[in-house]
């Protein structure tokens, strides 16, 4: 089983933090089989508590106290197990804690988040609970195999354990229990500012205003979806879904609500960019979209593989999916690079980037916390 907890809104927009627990296996999804993703949330995930965020957001005794009697409850169920209808017992395992980073954090006590990144700092206290990487001697934005964080140790990420910690875990590597969540990581986090980065890049092929030209973009990504038989949630493509609507704000990001819509615009931009590159005569222009048509293409294997591959991978298909990741994370970088050295905003470097990677991702999660508050 899996711990999820997610800071959601009410319908009154309060913070409310949503505790639950849920099974790994399940019915499989759409496309593969083992994976908790079919069904309704509310057979698959198993509410334990609500919090309100004003009872805890000044003192944390509050959140802390009922995050202990959530791990006593799971840690009885693990050690004396649970009888099914006086026949059967069943003893749960807790592999990880997962969900939104911030409410993870809050649960980990960890001092190494992404919320952490202090480049000006002379002692910054990194941004990820699994490595150095952000502390002093480890860039973070370095990803390859002599990165230096992926070759030193790594020290507990907390001064105080959580109360989270009395739960059965590996203690050789207690960091690991919360796990990284990779639709926060992709679908709502880099991939979504990606796409949201190529929108900005491309809209300048139609008539009008900058909202003028979104407005078209919109309606061919639109067209694009329904030729395909895709659903896109969004209803718009505006300045304020680009974060481009408040004073100041210089790069574009990716705020639209749905995650699935980042998958959507990242497959129509891979081929609106094939497209273009076919008549592309501009050889400066030509090399600066060929790095980012290979960053969608790269993205959209790394996606479409996770949710084709069943709950167990096999270790080729693992290093092979992983590759995928790493082609778009060298893409992304040197997307970055060459617009930087052209003074654009465009392609922030964020903080944010075996068992299928699949199974910790908070998708159905939260449609479970939207029904719930």
């Amino acid at each position: 089983m899996m711990m999820h907890l997610d800071e959601g809104t009410t319908h009154k927009k309060k913070s409310l933090m949503i505790l639950s627990a849920q099974i790994v296996c399940g019915q499989g999804s759409r496309r593969a089989p083992g994976h908790n993703f079919l069904g309704s949330t509310y057979l698959s995930r198993f509410l334990f508590s609500v919090l309100l965020g004003r009872t805890y957001a000044r003192q944390k005794k509050v959140l802390y106290d009922l995050l202990d009697a959530w791990a006593t409850d799971l840690t009885e169920c693990y050690q004396d197990g649970i009888r099914i209808n006086d026949q059967d017992t069943i003893w749960p395992v807790i592999l990880s804690c997962k969900g939104d980073w911030p409410a993870v954090a809050k649960a980990g006590r960890l001092q190494r988040n992404f919320m952490r990144d202090a480049p000006s700092s002379g002692s910054p206290p990194g941004i990820c609970h699994l490595c150095r990487a952000g502390m002093l001697g480890y860039p973070w934005n370095s990803f390859e195999a002599n990165a230096a964080w992926l070759h030193a140790d790594s020290p507990i990420p907390w001064t105080t354990p959580s109360p989270l910690a009395k739960i059965p875990q590996d203690s050789s590597n207690p960091a690991s229990f919360y796990a990284v969540d990779l639709f926060h990581v992709c679908h709502k986090g880099v991939v979504a500012d990606y796409a949201a980065l190529v929108d900005a890049d491309l809209v300048g092929d139609a008539p009008g205003g900058f909202e003028k030209r979104l407005a078209s973009f919109y309606e061919g990504a639109k067209a694009w979806c329904t030729a395909h038989g895709k659903y896109l949630h969004m209803t718009n493509l505006t300045k304020d879904l680009l974060g481009l609507d408040t004073i100041g704000a210089d790069y574009p990001v990716g705020r639209w609500f749905k995650g699935a819509d980042t998958a959507l615009l990242s497959e129509y931009l891979e081929d609106k960019y094939r497209v273009i590159l076919a008549d592309l005569e501009n050889e400066e222009l030509e090399e600066d979209f060929r790095i980012i048509y290979d960053g969608l293409v790269a993205i959209n294997t790394f996606m479409s593989s996770i949710y084709h591959q069943p709950l167990w991978l096999q270790p080729t298909d693992a290093a092979r999916i992983a590759q995928q990741g790493m082609l778009f994370m060298r893409a992304f970088n040197c997307a970055a690079s060459r617009a930087l050295e052209k003074s654009v905003p465009r392609f922030k470097v964020m903080d944010q980037v075996s068992l299928n990677a699949l199974a910790y991702a908070c998708q159905l999660d939260e449609d479970f916390v939207g029904r719930v508050s």
